[in-house]
């Protein structure tokens, strides 16, 4: 019969591959292998050997399905393939060395195989274990054919027997376990030989193959030995302690294959390439003493806490790829031992460090305490604030994200988009995004490109206009209900101020455009301990514009506005505020957004002596946006009709404060212009009149000169001073205010409209005649 190389069979028991397994850690055959089979009255291997149903004789239960007269040929029934199948590249290691790996285990559980075969036959009547014991040879042999020339070293196996100090009969209880997960032949082999029927090895079985080892000494390894401690092995089943089986942690097995499998309970986590941008920040005390703690053997946690995962994670892989350690992330409850210890597992036999990735707590939760019984050395933690409070059990080390340094944003820009690279300091003024966002901006800018018609994907030609509409398509997923994130079209001619106020906002601009040049490179951020970030207060009447300066401030800082309603933001739940805050403010971190919170005097209402539990949580809340404030290095506008209700803390936190009076009478002459082209206009609107006559805010104007329009749309005409004064009576009327009446005409005379409209009414309706008319 043809056997699965294409040649024939025939190969007996004795067609191993002389010796592989004998250098391999506990896989000698250890002299036995070669002994013939035991006589009936040997003691029996249980499930395998015992009465038949009449009680007359030897029952042999079943095994795998394999005829007796194919003992010496099987390579055809086994269908073991001449090679392994390759997986692509890049996928857990090159292709080639994950094949070499796998055979070389699969070698090594040969070397049990023959030793179990042994078993079988010293064990059990020729006629019982012929089959059994004829099909672990076989397989063996086929696999030891197939084995690595010479003996690799440093596999995963390898790694995990050293890093957890495994013993040799542990190694070889590991390969024992693992047998069933070579061949499915072989668990049917199990299957029979186990007390209950499982497809596993069984205490009882073991005790057989390490016969030099003390029953005492092994049940004393599978109870607190270091395979079981850590969780490599485990013991499965209720019955008796030799009836129970010996199991592999879950997709340990196919780790040691050197394939990336991952056990159910962990969520694996891409990290990608280190990102560039970091050098500085590596070079700070704290990073140089994490690279340390993750190059000792330690048992340490390094814990790196961040509300964007993609920060906190960028920050892991930096510090793994600067001590030249490989990272394994996964996503997992921290205090769920079997998932800790798994990881840890995993982490080992791929050779580098595990890094957890904590999900946010549930609401009203408290943080989780990692079970790290099973993890010894290293590990990292990424986790946002308040998910994770680290044990009594080993020492804590805290990771900060920053800071970053504006060289550093400058090199992120230029490795992101080196097509763009003399760009690369105006956009790390514009956008002082942290090295991880940038990365992310650059491959959606890469993508669009791309996709644009002959394109060739060349970023070399990206604005900053591009960068920011990159930003805000990537941010608008994330935005926090009742947020808006607007691109900026008003400008600088639409505003109109006075002229104090109108010196501010350019300072203000001019300070978020140079705080790159003043705080760094001047370095008056450490001689001044000046701060990042320019804070402006915009204060006066509704209908000043007050929002319309914040849009202005937005289109000159080359950025997008973050528009978040105060009043939508305040929850009567304890604790929502602020998170509802904590959301805000990531939101315009990541995009470097001009944050725009309008009707702040809804949050930064003046602190109150405590007379109740209210008070307390309403003062917390303002203390918390006060503090998030500081910390905020953008450009921040809040608004507020009322300013004697803002707190004093918050007033000597501003660097700006714009005070923004009703317009003047010219004010209001240019505003109405503003808003009514001359077009449009009848022969009888007189805008300076209507600026003489009615001293409203912008707002208004703006209102009244869109509603004219559209009766002036309706009558099918041009815009007539009867619309506009309408227009501005009904603004008086929502306003709750007298209207003062209508301008005088041009003349000096009074316009009655209402006595305009009882004479066109009394006019005659009759056409007019060719003469009248002429």
């Amino acid at each position: 019969m043809p056997d699965a190389d294409g040649g024939h069979g025939g190969a007996g028991p004795g067609a191993a591959g002389e010796g592989h397994d004998e250098d391999g850690p506990g896989t000698a055959d250890r002299a036995h292998d070669e002994g013939g089979p035991a006589g009936a009255d040997s003691p029996g291997i249980p499930g395998t050997v015992g009465r038949d149903p009449d009680g007359t004789g030897v029952a042999v239960a079943p095994g795998p399905e394999v005829p007796p007269a194919a003992v010496g040929s099987l390579r055809a029934t086994l269908q073991f393939p001449a090679r392994l199948p390759a997986e692509p590249a890049g996928v857990g290691g090159p292709a080639e060395t994950r094949d070499r790996v796998s055979r070389d285990v699969a070698a090594r559980v040969a070397g049990v195989a023959r030793r179990l075969a042994a078993v079988v036959e010293r064990t059990c009547s020729p006629e019982a274990g012929a089959v059994s014991a004829g099909f672990l040879r076989e397989w063996a042999a086929l696999t030891l054919a197939r084995a690595p020339a010479a003996r690799l070293t440093d596999t995963p196996l390898d790694r995990l027997a050293r890093h957890h100090r495994l013993t040799p009969d542990e190694v070889d209880l590991l390969l024992f376990a693992g047998l069933p997960e070579e061949h499915e032949g072989l668990a049917r082999t199990l299957r029979a030989m186990h007390p209950t029927g499982e497809p596993h090895p069984s205490v009882g079985l073991a005790c057989l193959l390490l016969e030099n080892t003390d029953r005492a000494a092994l049940r004393r390894l599978l109870n607190e030995g270091a395979a079981v401690r850590t969780g490599i092995l485990a013991l499965s089943g209720t019955g008796p302690f030799h009836e129970r089986s010996l199991t592999v942690a879950d997709r340990l097995w196919d780790a040691l294959h050197g394939l990336p499998a991952w056990p159910e309970v962990l969520d694996p986590v891409d990290l990608g390439p280190p990102v560039a941008g970091l050098d500085g920040w590596l070079r700070l005390p704290e990073s140089r003493r994490a690279v340390a703690a993750l190059g000792s053997a330690d048992p340490r946690v390094l814990l790196v806490t961040a509300r964007d995962e993609a920060v906190a994670l960028s920050r892991c892989a930096a510090l793994a790829a600067a001590a030249g350690l490989g990272l394994v992330a996964a996503r997992a409850r921290p205090d769920d031992a079997r998932a800790m210890g798994l990881l840890g597992l995993h982490a080992v036999v791929r050779d580098s460090v595990p890094l957890l990735v904590a999900p946010h707590p549930a609401a009203g939760g408290a943080p989780a305490v990692p079970a790290l019984g099973r993890l010894p050395g290293p590990l990292l933690v990424c986790a946002p604030p308040g998910a994770v409070r680290p044990g009594p059990e080993r020492p804590v080390l805290t990771v900060p994200l920053g800071p970053v340094g504006v060289a550093d944003r400058r090199a992120a820009w230029r490795a992101a988009l080196p097509e763009a690279h003399r760009s690369a300091p105006e956009l790390a003024a514009r956008h002082p995004l942290d090295p991880a966002l940038t990365a992310q901006v650059a491959l959606d800018l890469r993508s669009r490109a791309a996709l644009t018609p002959g394109d060739t994907g060349d970023t070399g030609d990206a604005d900053a206009w591009d960068v920011s509409a990159a930003i805000r398509a990537r941010a608008g997923a994330q935005l926090p209900p009742g947020v808006d994130l607007v691109g900026p079209r008003a400008r600088r001619p639409r505003l109109v101020l006075t002229d104090e106020a109108d010196v501010q906002l350019r300072d203000a601009v001019a300070r978020l455009r140079h705080q790159a040049l003043v705080l760094d490179d001047w370095e008056l951020r450490e001689a001044a301990r000046a701060s990042r970030g320019v804070r402006l207060l915009l204060t006066g009447p509704p209908g000043t514009g007050k929002s319309l300066a914040a849009e202005v401030l937005a289109a000159e800082a080359g950025r997008d506005l973050l528009v978040v309603d105060g009043s939508e933001l305040v929850s009567k739940y304890i604790g929502e505020t602020e998170k509802n805050l904590a959301a805000c403010f990531e939101v315009a971190e990541r995009t470097q957004a001009v944050f725009l919170l309008d009707e702040a005097d809804a949050l930064f209402g003046t602190r109150t002596e405590i007379s109740e539990a209210n008070d307390r949580f309403a003062n917390m809340e303002t203390a918390y946006l006060l503090q998030r404030l500081d910390r905020f290095d953008g450009l921040a506008v809040l608004t507020t009709n009322l300013r004697q209700n803002i707190d004093a803390a918050f007033i000597r936190r501003m660097d700006f404060v714009v005070e923004f009076p009703l317009p003047g009478e010219d004010g209001r002459h240019r505003m109405w212009d503003l808003h009514l082209p001359a077009p449009l206009l009848g022969p009888d609107v007189d805008l300076p009149a209507l600026a003489r006559s009615y001293p409203v805010p912008g707002g208004w104007i703006r209102n009244a000169a869109i509603g004219a329009a559209f009766r002036a749309a309706d009558e099918g005409g041009t815009v007539r001073q009867r619309h506009l004064v309408q227009a501005m009576r009904r603004e008086y009327a929502k306003a709750g205010r007298p209207f003062p009446g209508e301008p005088p005409q041009p003349h000096g005379t009074p316009f009655d409209a209402r006595a305009a409209q009882v004479l066109a009414a009394a006019a005659p309706t009759t056409a007019p005649t060719q003469k009248e008319s002429s």
